[in-house]
Protein backbone atom coordinates (compact mmCIF):
# COMPACT_ATOMS: atom_id res chain seq x y z
CA UNK A 1 0.00 0.00 0.00
CA UNK A 2 2.60 2.59 1.06
CA UNK A 3 4.90 1.84 -1.87
CA UNK A 4 2.00 2.54 -4.26
CA UNK A 5 0.95 5.74 -2.47
CA UNK A 6 4.49 7.09 -2.17
CA UNK A 7 4.95 6.45 -5.90
CA UNK A 8 2.09 8.92 -6.43
CA UNK A 9 -0.56 6.35 -7.35
CA UNK A 10 -3.97 5.65 -5.86
CA UNK A 11 -4.46 2.44 -3.88
CA UNK A 12 -7.62 0.39 -3.23
CA UNK A 13 -8.08 -2.55 -0.91
CA UNK A 14 -9.96 -4.02 2.02
CA UNK A 15 -9.33 -3.81 5.75
CA UNK A 16 -10.88 -5.45 8.78
CA UNK A 17 -11.72 -2.61 11.14
CA UNK A 18 -13.29 -2.45 14.60
CA UNK A 19 -16.12 -0.27 15.87
CA UNK A 20 -16.07 1.38 19.30
CA UNK A 21 -18.28 -1.41 20.62
CA UNK A 22 -15.68 -3.99 19.54
CA UNK A 23 -17.60 -5.40 16.55
CA UNK A 24 -15.44 -6.00 13.49
CA UNK A 25 -16.46 -5.03 9.97
CA UNK A 26 -14.89 -5.14 6.52
CA UNK A 27 -14.29 -1.85 4.76
CA UNK A 28 -13.20 -1.14 1.20
CA UNK A 29 -10.93 1.89 1.01
CA UNK A 30 -9.50 3.95 -1.83
CA UNK A 31 -6.63 6.26 -0.90
CA UNK A 32 -5.11 8.89 -3.19
CA UNK A 33 -2.08 11.13 -2.67
CA UNK A 34 -2.53 14.91 -2.87
CA UNK A 35 0.27 17.12 -4.18
CA UNK A 36 1.28 20.74 -3.72
CA UNK A 37 2.08 23.12 -6.60
CA UNK A 38 5.61 21.69 -6.82
CA UNK A 39 4.37 18.11 -7.19
CA UNK A 40 5.37 17.04 -3.67
CA UNK A 41 2.95 14.67 -1.91
CA UNK A 42 1.62 16.54 1.12
CA UNK A 43 -1.53 14.67 2.15
CA UNK A 44 -3.62 11.59 1.47
CA UNK A 45 -7.38 11.41 1.07
CA UNK A 46 -9.32 8.22 1.68
CA UNK A 47 -12.85 7.09 0.96
CA UNK A 48 -14.18 4.18 3.00
CA UNK A 49 -17.18 1.95 2.43
CA UNK A 50 -18.51 -0.76 4.73
CA UNK A 51 -18.64 -3.95 2.66
CA UNK A 52 -19.42 -6.37 5.48
CA UNK A 53 -21.19 -9.48 4.13
CA UNK A 54 -24.97 -9.17 4.31
CA UNK A 55 -24.95 -5.39 4.46
CA UNK A 56 -27.33 -3.63 2.02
Amino acid sequence: MWATLNAGKAWSGEFINKKKNGNEYTERQTISPLRDNNGKITHFVGIKRDVTAGRP
